[in-house]
Parts: structure tokens; C-alpha cells; sequence
């Protein structure tokens, strides 16, 4: 093979290999985005919860307004996937003090029988699989 063709062949390797490498890398970027936003839930103690017969909407948009009378926080997205109306049959009731913001998500999502999702953008609640569906 002439030093020509073996450096053009040297380049597409090495163009491959690239391309692989930041196919990979996607995800795992996708992933960590989705860890550090769970990890910064866990950092967040909301002091004082007080929930009566609230939709998952009314939950959540509760949490967020919690959230953001903190100092220094933000809100969070949050995301409800429900085509056939799963939500509408359950509240939240829920009385809590001094609780982490992840873990108050995780006692909404059981009470309404939900999946959570945590994506780089949102938290996503889905309905969990009904089972023999």
C-alpha cells in the first residue's frame, strides 16, 4: 500500500472512530444531565407539606411553587404523560415536614400510581403498566 492510500486509510479510521465515540457519548451526556437533576432534588428540604385531596397537577404545581420560595432555587419542569386519563381517579394526601424534594416526588408518584422519569429538560410522570394490559 503506497504512504498515500495508507494515510487515507489512517484518516477514516480514525473518522470512525470519532463518530462511534460521540455516538456514545450522547447518552451518557443525557444520562449524567439526568442524575444531576435527581441529585439536586435530593439536596432540596421542603420544610412543610400539606396536601388534601390534590390532583397530580395541583401536587405538582404545589411542589414547584415550594421549590422556588426557597433560596437560591428554581423550579422544576414538570412533565405529565397521561393519554387516557389514568390521573383523574387519584389525589395526593400527603402531610410531611422537613422531606427532600426527590423523596416527596416519590410518595406523589405512589399515591397516584405513577412512573417517574427523570429526562435532561423535565420530570416526567407516566401512568405505571397495569397489569395483564
Amino acid at each position: 500500500m503506497s504512504p498515500q492510500k495508507s494515510n487515507i486509510f489512517i484518516a477514516a479510521i480514525i473518522t470512525l472512530c470519532v463518530s462511534l465515540l460521540s455516538l456514545h457519548a450522547e447518552p451518557s451526556k443525557k444520562y449524567d444531565t439526568s442524575m444531576r437533576a435527581h441529585a439536586q432534588l435530593k439536596k432540596i428540604i421542603i420544610p412543610v407539606v400539606d396536601f388534601e385531596r390534590l390532583t397530580l397537577r395541583e401536587a405538582l404545581e404545589s411542589v414547584t411553587i415550594k421549590i422556588r420560595q426557597l433560596p437560591d432555587k428554581k423550579g422544576s419542569n414538570f412533565m405529565i404523560r397521561d393519554l387516557d386519563g389514568h390521573f383523574e381517579n387519584y389525589r395526593v394526601t400527603l402531610q410531611l415536614s422537613n422531606i427532600p424534594a426527590d423523596v416527596l416526588l416519590e410518595y406523589i408518584a405512589n399515591q397516584v400510581r405513577a412512573n417517574i422519569q427523570y429526562t435532561g429538560h423535565a420530570i416526567v410522570f407516566s401512568p405505571l403498566p397495569t397489569p395483564g394490559k
